[in-house]
């Protein structure tokens, strides 16, 4: 029980939007990878949960308890947005952040759908619609 690795990270993620490019999920809920990044840490390890999952997942009471797993939630990479975003428009006003370099594609609003497409596809790292 005490055997495992010190630091998990499940980063499956989720089929919000069809692909072509992807084979179908085996389990659209991610239910059984969250458990699987559980049971693979090591007592006092760490588990960070990149991927969403839509259902509870059931996790063993006695691990739970006296295991001393740490769970961390990793959406949107740990962001804080009231905390972290008025961080990061100091640093682009003052211009330590350069933000254009982060960006890989531009869109119109009209070519909104095809941002989150794109973005389901994994064709673009970084994509920003512009309101003009």
């Amino acid at each position: 029980m005490a055997r495992g690795a010190d630091y998990v990270v499940e980063a499956a993620g989720a089929l919000s939007f069809p692909t072509p490019k992807v084979e179908a999920q085996p389990d659209p809920t991610n239910v059984t990878t969250v458990r699987y990044a559980w049971d693979s840490a090591r007592m006092g390890g760490h588990v960070m949960l990149m991927g969403m999952t839509f259902q509870d997942v059931p996790l063993p009471g006695p691990s739970l308890a006296l295991l001393g797993r740490t769970i961390h939630p990793g959406q949107q990479g740990g962001l804080h947005i009231l905390r972290d975003i008025p961080r990061f428009v100091k640093l682009i006003e003052k211009g330590t952040l350069d933000a254009r370099s982060m960006i890989t594609k531009t869109y119109t609003l009209a070519q909104a759908k095809q941002a989150i497409q794109d973005t389901a596809d994994r064709t673009i790292i970084t994509g920003v619609i512009e309101l003009s």
